[in-house]
């Protein structure tokens, strides 16, 4: 979305939601996910080549102060056709504190994190089917905009969205790839059984349409020239 709607978007928007309560004062928060993929890169290529049912595997956190802060999510996204899930577990602050930097604090999950679960038992088993690691980080503002009647709907909108290569959730050494130009945000709109009244009149009267955007993939086709060589593998070893 282009800064010349969004304002105007905005405007119309807030007399339906409520900011997040996660929120910073400023009605922003800071979103940093780091994402796994495989050797042959599975994940970037069955989005590039339009597989119906794939998946990514992610740890996601909020920044405060320019690093991620516990508690941290593990999740595993699914998509089947149009319908998308995610399963996870949250990582506890021992968890985060102890398992920041390499690969071996996926072994050790299991001690850490708050409740076993299905979703802990999924991101370990693609993790080792796949022999899936660490290949990037993906940072962005976030603004999230909450329905005040609706229950099953949630707005989004991202800006300032940048990408890096990096092992570990914390690493920050790598060079920051800009993913879009900073004039446009990343508006997304996540409902139920249905789209309100209000929220569909608005999409008309600004003539947005469906466009989609793979935050990871564009990312890892901005950081890793030629991402299919198994070359490339070798600066995460």
């Amino acid at each position: 979305m282009p800064c010349h709607l969004r304002s105007a978007f905005r405007a119309d928007l807030y007399a339906f939601v409520n900011r997040d309560g996660n929120s910073n004062t400023d009605g922003y928060y800071e979103v940093r996910s780091l994402y796994f993929d495989s050797p042959n890169w599975i994940c970037l290529n069955e989005k590039l080549t339009g597989e119906t049912r794939r998946f990514k595997l992610r740890i996601r956190a909020y920044i405060r102060g320019g690093r991620p802060v516990a508690p941290c999510k593990l999740e595993v996204k699914w998509r089947d056709g149009e319908r998308v899930c995610k399963t996870g577990c949250v990582m506890n602050e021992k968890a985060f504190t102890s398992l920041r930097s390499g690969t071996e604090w996926t072994e050790r999950l299991n001690t850490h994190s708050k409740l076993p679960s299905p979703g802990l038992a999924s991101f370990q088993y693609l993790r080792q089917r796949f022999s899936m690691r660490p290949v990037i980080n993906v940072q962005y503002r976030r603004e999230a905009l909450i329905p005040k009647l609706e229950r099953d709907c949630r707005i989004t909108l991202d800006e300032d969205l940048c990408a890096w290569r990096a092992r570990y959730l914390d690493d920050g050494t790598g060079h920051r790839q800009s993913l879009i130009p900073r004039s446009y945000s990343v508006l997304e709109i996540k409902c139920g059984t249905h789209v309100p009244f209000w929220l569909d009149r608005l999409v008309r009267k600004y003539r947005l349409r469906r466009q989609t955007l793979s935050k990871y993939a564009i990312a890892v086709l901005q950081c890793y020239p030629g991402p299919a060589s198994c070359d490339e593998w070798g600066v995460l070893e």
